[in-house]
């Protein structure tokens, strides 16, 4: 029997919208070890420090999941001493989506994922070097540079060519290779399509966008800066470069997207308005 190419999808991918779920990014409870309290504390021990962990699993007498910090586990000779209850505040929820974790990764070091009030697994920083990750924020910029084209193409509408004479020689013969070799192989695509985010970028700085958008504050070097770091973030998605290693990390990632969305939200007001003027 010959499947439709949809059935055949939909059976090695299943339902695609866990991918972009807190069950997408954890440790499954299956992979971790979880000591039980009235063991001895040095098997815990060896165990967080032969795997370099922070923190180790702990099944108290009622059968529910605890924690201890490695830290902790130096100088203590009863695990009780050092346990630590999994707060409401540390957990989140397995079908949680992606703003919603890394929200969550503000405030905790660890985020503990639960099926209503079952223990499911575990979210680390490591665990944020995602190929989910990568592909909500390769969307997420894709639709970025789409929002750049389209106001390209309304400041130049009445001369179509005008952004183009804006780049250099070399960018403008880049972009006319590009053009020509896709339409040899049957595609069509605009001569705007084939710029990268690189050449939107000065296209833009040259229209003075950056006098228009309120977070840039009429400043060029703001304006550069900010549009280099989401195409440095988007090369590093591109060659699948880790993004988060570690708590600083962390920071300047999440102080990225915030930035990021500001841009994005006010980029698509004068957009808007730009649309009304036209």
């Amino acid at each position: 029997m010959k499947y439709k190419l949809r059935n055949l999808l939909y059976k090695i991918s299943g339902d695609t919208s866990e991918y972009f779920t807190a069950k997408c990014f954890m440790t499954d409870k299956t992979e971790i070890e979880i000591f039980d309290e009235k063991k001895d504390i040095g098997n815990l021990r060896n165990y967080c420090e032969q795997n370099n962990y922070d923190i180790g699993f702990v099944k108290r007498k009622s059968n529910e999941i605890s924690y201890v910090k490695s830290k902790d586990l130096e100088n203590c000779k009863n695990i009780n001493k050092i346990i630590n209850t999994i707060s409401r505040e540390e957990r989140i929820n397995i079908n949680a989506q992606i703003p919603e974790v890394i929200d969550k990764f503000k405030e905790q070091q660890h985020v503990f994922v639960y099926d209503n009030d079952i223990f499911n697994g575990i979210i680390t920083y490591a665990d944020l070097n995602n190929p989910s990750l990568y592909s909500y924020l390769y969307i997420l910029i894709s639709d970025f540079e789409k929002l750049l084209r389209n106001i390209i193409k309304l400041l130049c509408e009445r001369e179509e060519d005008r952004w183009l004479r804006k780049l250099s020689v070399e960018n403008q013969k880049e972009i006319g290779g590009i053009f020509i070799s896709n339409k040899a192989k049957g595609i069509e695509i605009s001569l705007l399509e084939c710029a990268t985010i690189t050449q939107l970028k000065e296209i833009l700085y040259k229209e003075k966008l950056y006098n228009e958008i309120k977070y840039y504050k009429s400043n060029k070097k703001i304006y550069c800066s900010k549009l280099k770091e989401i195409i440095d973030y988007r090369n590093s998605i591109m060659h699948n470069r880790n993004l988060i290693k570690d708590k600083e990390k962390y920071d300047d990632f999440y102080d990225f997207l915030y930035d990021f969305c500001i841009q994005r939200k006010e980029i698509n007001d004068y957009y808007t308005r730009l649309k009304k003027k036209n």
